[in-house]
């Protein structure tokens, strides 16, 4: 009893459940019933200031008519005479008495007003609690569960506003992995430079001064060079590409938005 007085009402409730052995409170109705009597008997004796032997009787008291009427059958009257016989001895000095002996004359009127209140002034109810049979309503409802298409069909299915396959392949699907280039490094003297000149027309060897032209042209460009023609050529490659690109989203962004417009004009005519 020391343990349960610091706790708070949920806390005490479910001590109370465990030391009544009540295991069934929360899907049982007299279980629960019988929990919620000790414990807002135990919680007003504790309001009321009383210590720990007090609470204790008036729990007992509880539980003795609680269980005359489920073990018993005990009528009202006959549960007012059985709390009449705790009562005996209070107050006076004589050897017989109910077990209540501890408490003085205006603790029991206390105790008898609040178990009228509470326990007496419902005694049919708690009657018809403990004595009649109540049917078991087993209740029961239908789920669907939609199961996902399998594994061989693509999921989900796409989308009616999706862009067309070839659009997407064109414009929005990453690139392909490039197989990595082989780079061939040489060093290209003036005879190399003749015999590919040779091969390109024709299989003719050059002569010694077309030779030295065409190294003295190559002497002349430097990578700077080879680096500002192979910017200008891609620049006018991709420029061009981008600008087909974004001509092509630029259509199909105005024909989507044609589209959400015309679902709009729908919606509000309807």
């Amino acid at each position: 009893m020391q343990a349960l007085m610091p706790l708070p009402i949920e806390d005490l409730q479910m001590r109370l459940a465990e030391l009544m052995n009540l295991p069934g409170h929360e899907t049982m109705l007299d279980e629960a019933v019988l929990l919620d009597c000790y414990t807002s008997a135990f919680w007003w004796g504790k309001e009321q200031g009383w210590n720990e032997q007090q609470i204790s009787g008036l729990i007992t008291v509880h539980h003795q008519l609680l269980d005359n009427l489920r073990s018993h059958n005990f009528t009202l009257e006959d549960n007012l005479g059985a709390l009449r016989k705790m009562m005996v001895g209070i107050g006076t000095k004589e050897d017989r008495n109910g077990g209540l002996d501890f408490m003085d004359i205006s603790m029991a009127s206390m105790l008898v007003e609040f178990v009228s209140s509470t326990f007496f002034q419902h005694y049919r109810l708690y009657e018809f609690l403990f004595s009649s049979e109540r049917e078991e309503e087993v209740i029961s409802t239908d789920l669907e569960v939609e199961l996902i298409p399998p594994a061989s069909l693509p999921h989900p299915p796409p989308l009616d506003e999706g862009l067309p396959e070839a659009m997407y392949l064109r414009h929005l699907a990453p690139p392909p992995p490039e197989s990595p280039a082989v780079e061939v490094s040489s060093v290209h003297t003036a005879d190399d430079v003749g015999e590919e000149a040779a091969k390109l027309e024709g299989g003719r060897q050059p002569d010694p001064g077309e030779i030295d032209i065409a190294s003295d042209l190559l002497d002349g460009i430097t990578s700077e060079d080879v680096q500002t023609v192979f910017d200008s050529v891609s620049e006018e490659l991709f420029s061009s590409l981008q600008s087909n690109v974004a001509a092509e989203l630029k259509e199909r962004e105005s024909e989507i938005l044609r589209r959400i417009n015309k679902i709009h004009r729908v919606l509000d005519t309807s």
